[in-house]
């Protein structure tokens, strides 16, 4: 199923496959990211996942935050299996959401 992840400052937009998103996430968490949760307007309820495509935003704190994890996991990247991601891939990903809010869709 596709994916899209919107930076809301620069309007860019990175088209993935959930399972990309998903395990760029858990990569993430692997290397100290702590989810803030997402927000979605007008739904007080909601409960902050990332990886629905409800058009969700990732503040800037806690893209700030994924971002610093993704960039942990990139110095480590090379020889380790359990990372799918090229270094640089996941170097183009920190930058993407550390600009600015960015939503999922």
């Amino acid at each position: 199923m596709s994916f899209a992840v919107k930076n809301l400052k620069t309007k860019e937009v990175f088209d993935c496959g959930r399972s990309f998103w998903y395990d760029l996430l858990c990569v993430a968490e692997s290397f100290g990211w702590e989810p803030e949760g997402t927000v979605l307007q007008d739904h007080p309820n909601w409960d902050g996942n990332y990886t629905s495509n409800d058009f969700q935003v990732i503040t800037p704190s806690d893209g700030k935050q994924l971002a610093s994890a993704l960039r942990r996991a990139a110095k480590e990247a090379d020889g380790r299996p359990n990372i799918k991601f090229a270094p640089a891939m996941l170097e183009e990903m920190a930058t993407f959401v550390c600009e600015g809010e960015v939503a999922t869709r």
